[in-house]
């Protein structure tokens, strides 16, 4: 078949239906050479090709890429082939060390880019599989046996080729590798052994030649006292040298030294105004983590000014980028209306943005809202797994929710042992609900033996957070003797606690106490005083107690004694811890500050302190 009858080109298929080409450009009815679709596989025309010339030729450069595809050639016209770029170039594909001379610094890319070309233009030509198959295999070598700088290697660098060639480099003073050969030290990589020791000693001769990759690995082994003692000044000074470079990641891990951190040996290094300075520096070069704080500490006015239209800025900065925590805090920032206009709809995307990226705090966000209709459409479904995600994921607040609708029966259908699980899961994290309802499981049986020490625990434990419901709860039980001696005077102080706080159960049991004289003085004019707060919220008892006594019913008469002794051991159980489902964190207009902290400080546990002081 000759050449005008086999309408090969290499500019793309042809468009008639009658005459279809391939992609790259063998018509369908002409037998392709054999072996043809193997190569086709990876030899591929350029990308940077050269268009084609009118002129045919008879031999092709290897250097000159195919034609790119495409375009369609005329049935009548000759197929035409690429023409050198370079009359003084030889055409022969015969001497591959002309073309590894002919390039002052061949590389492998580009080289192999003209092997591709020798195949395509080989069985554009007629000629057959083995041919092209020769040729390439031929350029490919000397693609191979070529190194970047000019410099024949018969074979790539093993790793432990380089990390010899480290050692002698390290030998000469080279500080690039003494900080690749630190690294690999410090991660015990590439079958060294782990050496933290000798991680620091690479690490320092490469800082003080002044490599900012080197001052930043050393500064976090001081740091983190990681193959040297801990030292936070001298971390600290390592940190400032890379940072006044103008590295970023020096600069952050500044921040975050300033912002967080104490030494007992030398003081407190915690200085909110210098942390806030270097995190904008930080921020200003486009690091999403440092836009981050600096949205965090305009939003609570930590070292600059309460300033709710600057923290949502930088957070909108750090959320375009793809910060997950930066889109969590603007979809709260939506939620209040907190310098930016109030927006359920807008919050609740934003809130979707960063669960797809597994944020917790996110997802139990998005509970709330279907939980409540914010945003979102009401949908329990919805609600209870955006919960159980977000508590698999370790928030405290949904596994505490999560474990809640298991107690009450709701969407999940009541199952106490679950609910003591995700209970226990949140009370580890400092969850003070989740303490005192683990605590009133353990009181009544719940999912759990009946274990009225472990209970006393729990409250205890929950107390120390400043938990109202556990003031009470204890005063119980030292009135009743459940899990301790019975106490009147330790009743009475963790009553009162609870009293002063609001606690309408509370301020009765703290009537009664003055009004029978245990554990505190008698009294009768401060129990008619606590009796009246109670009453005047409501509580039924407290009210009836108030008008015996004006009726001038003394504790002394029989019926008097009858009813206060009833009086005292029901009413002492009749505190029942009542803990609903909260709402949403965005409905929530009161101490949000603690929760953005607490939001924070947990989210960004997960990465702990490997991003805090980000090793390169």
């Amino acid at each position: 078949m000759d050449a005008p009858s086999q309408k090969m080109s290499l500019r793309g298929a042809a468009t008639n239906p009658t005459t279809r080409r391939d992609t790259c450009g063998l018509e369908v009815g002409v037998k392709s050479p054999p072996g043809y679709h193997q190569l086709q596989q990876t030899v591929r025309p350029p990308k940077d090709a050269a268009p084609q010339s009118a002129t045919p030729k008879s031999t092709v450069s290897p250097r000159t890429p195919a034609a790119p595809c495409g375009e369609r050639e005329s049935p009548a016209e000759t197929p035409a082939m690429p023409a050198p770029r370079n009359s003084q170039q030889s055409t022969s594909v015969e001497s591959p060390q002309l073309q590894s001379a002919s390039c002052t610094k061949p590389t492998l890319k580009g080289s192999i880019k003209r092997a591709t070309a020798v195949g395509a233009v080989t069985l554009a030509t007629g000629s057959n599989f083995a041919e092209a198959h020769e040729k390439v295999t031929e350029v490919r070598k000397v693609a191979f046996d070529s190194a970047a700088d000019g410099q024949p290697r018969t074979k790539r660098e093993t790793k432990s080729q380089k990390i010899a060639r480290y050692r002698r480099e390290v030998s000469e003073g080279d500080p690039d590798a003494q900080f690749k050969l630190g690294n690999l030290y410090r991660l015990g990589e590439w079958g060294l052994e782990k050496d933290c020791k000798e991680a620091v000693r690479l690490f320092l001769l490469a800082a003080e030649q002044g490599h900012n990759k080197a001052q930043i690995n050393l500064a976090n082994s001081y740091f983190s006292g990681e193959g040297v003692e801990a030292d936070v000044p001298t971390a600290i000074t390592w940190y400032r040298k890379a940072a006044t470079t103008g590295s970023s990641l020096a600069q952050f891990n500044l921040g975050n030294t300033y912002g967080s951190t104490f030494d007992p040996a030398s003081g407190p290094t915690y200085n909110p105004t210098e942390a806030a300075r270097w995190f904008n520096l930080a921020a200003e070069q486009g690091v999403p983590a440092a836009q981050l704080k600096c949205g965090l500490a305009h939003r609570t006015g930590t070292g600059v000014a309460l300033d709710h239209a600057q923290s949502a800025a930088w957070l909108n900065r750090a959320a375009m980028q793809g910060n997950a925590h930066a889109q969590f805090h603007l979809g709260v920032a939506h939620s209040l209306g907190m310098g930016v206009p109030q927006d359920f709809a807008v919050a609740v995307d934003l809130f979707t943005q960063a669960a797809k990226q597994n944020h917790p705090y996110a997802m139990f966000s998005l509970g709330a809202a279907h939980a409540y209709g914010k945003g979102a459409l009401k949908d329990d479904v919805a609600a209870v797994k955006w919960y159980k995600a977000a508590a698999k994921l370790g928030c405290a607040d949904a596994q505490y929710v999560y474990g809640n609708l298991h107690s009450s029966g709701g969407a999940v259908g009541r199952n106490y042992q679950s609910a003591v699980k995700y209970f226990a899961e949140s009370a580890k994290q400092g969850n003070v609900l989740a303490m005192c309802r683990l605590g009133l499981a353990y009181k009544h049986g719940h999912g759990v033996a009946q274990d009225y020490s472990k209970a006393h625990e729990t409250y205890g434990k929950a107390a120390e957070h400043g938990s109202v419901d556990a003031y009470c709860n204890l005063g119980y039980m030292y009135l009743n003797g459940k899990g301790v001696d019975i106490d009147h005077k330790e009743a009475v102080k963790w009553y009162k606690l609870a009293a002063q706080h609001g606690s309408v159960v509370a301020q009765f049991h703290l009537g009664n106490a003055f009004y029978t004289g245990k554990g505190v003085t008698q009294n009768h004019r401060e129990a008619a005083e606590w009796f009246s707060r109670a009453g005047n919220k409501g509580h039924a008892l407290a009210q009836d107690r108030l008008e015996m006594m004006k009726k001038g019913l003394g504790s002394e008469g029989t019926r008097e004694s009858n009813w206060m002794q009833r009086m005292t051991t029901d009413a002492s159980d009749a505190y029942v811890v009542e803990v609903l489902p909260p709402k949403p964190r965005y409905q929530q207009h009161v101490d949000t500050k603690r929760f953005l902290r607490r939001a924070t400080s947990s989210s960004s546990s997960r990465k702990s302190s490997s991003s805090r002081k980000a090793s390169l």
